[in-house]
């Protein structure tokens, strides 16, 4: 499975507010580009990481997750997630955050 990331020096605070989403398209091609944004309860925001990716499913989630967790990703300071429902989300959710409100 083929997929691009890109990095971003992660600034989150502990307790911030962590939101990984997904969209379509890229150049034409039906890809999915994964991202994880840290957000501040003053609204402040900041892209950690994301992959363009060919799907959504559980191994492709799993392998994005642990990407994040070896850049140094603190699964306890995660505080809220939120999805499009995508496929395979619950599970690695459960698997990678479970102590965090989807």
């Amino acid at each position: 499975m083929a997929s691009e990331s890109r990095f971003f020096t992660p600034r989150a605070q502990p307790g911030s507010t962590a939101a990984v989403t997904s969209d379509r398209k890229l150049g034409g091609q039906e890809r999915v580009i994964l991202a994880a944004l840290a957000v501040w309860p003053d609204g402040r925001y900041h892209l950690l990481y994301y992959e363009v990716a060919e799907d959504e499913h559980w191994d492709t989630w799993s392998a994005f997750f642990q990407h994040l967790m070896a850049r140094g990703l603190d699964s306890k300071a995660v505080q809220v997630v939120t999805s499009d429902g995508t496929k395979g989300w619950v599970t690695v959710l459960e698997t990678y955050l479970p102590n965090t409100a989807l």
